[in-house]
């Protein structure tokens, strides 16, 4: 028979085990943006969430599991900030600039998260889920963007969306490393403009 497992000070077992995992992605993002990705481990990340390694592998197979939970809660956070303005500005001018202030601004603003987006491509299992966030966010740009929530842009435009994701990912990357000689308004305002040409 199961063991029962009872809630503890009115918390579930279940409820308890989310909180760890989130503690752990935490401790994640805090060892990446004080360490890098290369130094992140399963010891650093335990010590900073205050957990033990039981409880890293009760909710991670390993290293590169826990770094890509939190890279999907960067990009979960970029999407749902995204959709957040969009809602507040209608027009297409005014909706690409939402989109692209909302992604420089929240990976400029926090050190943990642009050095994750930044050091993501030398890792192979951050460089498969950056290539599948550039294809989403192509999808939900060219339909958020281009047609404002309307029908699916035609494949030719969809095309040049996926070029333009791509290189505005590059462009960003480069300016949170450093690499990238431009201000925020005048990186916003060139890619809104080449954007505005698709």
């Amino acid at each position: 028979m199961p063991a029962v497992v009872r809630p503890y000070k009115g918390v579930s077992a279940e409820e308890r085990r989310a909180e760890r995992r989130a503690r752990l992605i935490q401790g994640c993002l805090e060892v990446v943006g004080a360490e890098g990705i290369l130094g992140t481990s399963a010891e650093r990340v335990c010590a900073e969430a205050q957990l033990t390694k039981r409880y890293f592998y009760e909710s991670f197979p390993d290293r590169d599991a826990l770094l890509l939970a939190a890279a999907d809660e960067l990009y979960a956070t970029l999407r749902a900030r995204m959709e957040q303005q969009l809602r507040r500005n209608h027009s297409r001018r005014s909706r690409t600039r939402a989109m692209l202030t909302v992604l420089i601004d929240t990976l400029s603003g926090d050190p943990r998260l642009a050095r994750l987006y930044v050091e993501s491509p030398g890792n192979p299992v951050l460089r498969a889920r950056r290539e599948q966030a550039i294809a989403s966010f192509t999808e939900f740009a060219a339909t958020a963007v281009l047609t404002e929530g309307g029908p699916a842009p035609d494949p030719g435009r969809l095309l040049a969306t996926r070029v333009l994701t791509a290189g505005i990912t590059d462009v960003v990357t480069s300016w949170l490393a450093g690499t990238l000689d431009a201000d925020r308004d005048a990186i916003i305002e060139t890619l809104e403009r080449l954007l505005a040409a698709v």
